[in-house]
Order: structure tokens, then C-alpha cells, then sequence
């Protein structure tokens, strides 16, 4: 194997550590950005019940005032009635006073509705806010976390990234770049080991995707010093052991 394929795989080691620190880093953040997230949606769900809950008690507050204008308009009605002249105007402002009455009556029953009505959306909202000062401590609690292995991890962060950076001097610029593109699309896995699947036969498969690998292919890794790569993931292969010199 030669100089660069040599190199690569000293610099893999280390992508894969340094990728492998990065995503339980971008994990963390993850978990609070989820958080962030589940209380936004909370927060706007909460907003909703209690607009819905400040019109319920403006339609009561409106409905209280109906109540007390029937019952100025009846007993305004019951001097007239008290004073009445005839009988026709007496059954007149006695039929009028049993309208406002019933419409009263009607008013009143839907006031009593709602007020039911806000003291169950009262209960849910209490319940809704002890449970968003829930979310929110587990928020503080999992930005602590994040910020706790961020300062946990960062030696370590720096020192892998200075040893990569290390790694990558030996590496040409092309090949480098091409690396940095399959390490980004696998995970950091940017090489795989070519696997003899039959020691009696020459076939081979890719270790990163489990495809077939050509006898082509596994000599031009033997006999040139530039990556070779899998036709199906694209990992730059490699190989071990026996396999360096029992194909040709």
C-alpha cells in the first residue's frame, strides 16, 4: 500500500474520533434545540386557550349586562303595569314583561354555561402552566448538559482537530478534498476494507456497503499510489493483510 493510501488511513482514524466527538457535541444541541422547540409549540397552544378563555368571559361580562337591562326594562315595566288604564294595555305590558323575562331566562342560562365553561378552561390552563414550568426547567437542565460536555469535551475537540489537521499534511490537496466530501457523507467513514468473500475465488465486496468490488479494482490498489474508490458508496477501499499481494 502506498504513501497515500498509508496516509488516508491515519487520517480516517482520526476523522472518525473527531466525527464521532462532534455528533454526541451536535446530539446535545440537538436535545435542546427539541426542547426549545416542544415549548414554542407549547407556549402558542397555551396563548390559543387563554384567548379563547379571555372571549368567553367578555361574552359573559356582555351577557351579565343583557341580564341587568332585562331586569331594568321589567321592573320599569311593572310601574307601567301597575298603572294601566285598560285591560288591553295592562295584557300588553304584562305580555312584554314575560317576553324580557324569557329572553332573560335564556341569557342567563347561557351566562351560567359559559361560566362553567371558564371555570373547567381555568383548570386546564393552571394545569397547562405547571406543566410548561416543567418544560422549561427540563430546558435549563438539558442546556446545562449541553454546556457541561461542550466545556467536558473541548481539550479533547481541540486536540483531535490539531492532530487531523496534522494527518492532512500528508495527504495531496485533491485527495484531501475528496476525502473531507465521502467523510461528510458517511459519517466519517470515509474509507472500507475490501473483503475476499471466497478464499477460493477471487471475488470481492466493499466493507462499507457489502457490494461487489472488481478484480480490477483491488489490483489498482495494490499496484497505484491514488485512491480507488467503491462504484456503489463511493468509500475510498483499502485492503488488508493477505489481500495486498494474493490478487494480481
Amino acid at each position: 500500500m502506498g504513501s497515500i493510501l498509508d496516509a488516508l488511513l491515519k487520517l480516517q482514524e482520526v476523522e472518525i474520533q473527531l466525527t464521532e466527538l462532534r455528533q454526541r457535541i451536535g446530539a446535545k444541541q440537538h436535545a435542546v434545540r427539541a426542547q426549545e422547540k416542544r415549548i414554542a409549540v407549547h407556549t402558542t397552544e397555551l396563548e390559543t386557550k387563554r384567548k379563547a378563555m379571555r372571549d368567553r368571559q367578555v361574552e359573559a361580562d356582555r351577557l351579565n349586562l343583557d341580564v341587568k337591562s332585562f331586569e331594568d326594562r321589567v321592573a320599569k315595566l311593572r310601574t307601567q303595569l301597575n298603572s294601566a288604564k285598560t285591560n288591553k294595555e295592562y295584557s300588553t305590558l304584562l305580555s312584554e314583561i314575560n317576553t324580557h323575562k324569557a329572553d332573560s331566562a335564556k341569557v342567563e342560562e347561557r351566562t351560567l354555561n359559559l361560566f362553567t365553561e371558564l371555570d373547567a378552561a381555568k383548570k386546564i390552563i393552571d394545569q397547562e402552566d405547571a406543566r410548561l414550568a416543567d418544560e422549561q426547567t427540563r430546558l435549563a437542565e438539558v442546556r446545562k448538559s449541553a454546556r457541561d460536555y461542550e466545556q467536558q469535551v473541548a481539550d479533547r475537540l481541540k486536540a483531535l482537530t490539531s492532530e487531523r489537521e496534522r494527518a492532512a499534511e500528508a495527504v495531496p490537496e485533491p485527495v484531501l478534498g475528496t476525502f473531507g466530501r465521502v467523510a461528510e457523507k458517511h459519517d466519517g467513514q470515509a474509507m472500507a476494507v475490501v473483503l475476499r468473500t471466497n478464499p477460493r475465488r477471487e471475488e470481492f465486496v466493499c466493507s462499507g456497503c457489502n457490494m461487489g468490488v472488481t478484480l480490477q479494482q483491488v489490483n489498482a490498489i495494490i499496484s497505484r499510489d491514488e485512491p480507488v474508490f467503491c462504484n456503489i458508496c463511493g468509500r475510498i477501499l483499502f485492503l488488508e493483510g493477505s489481500l495486498t499481494s494474493g490478487a494480481r
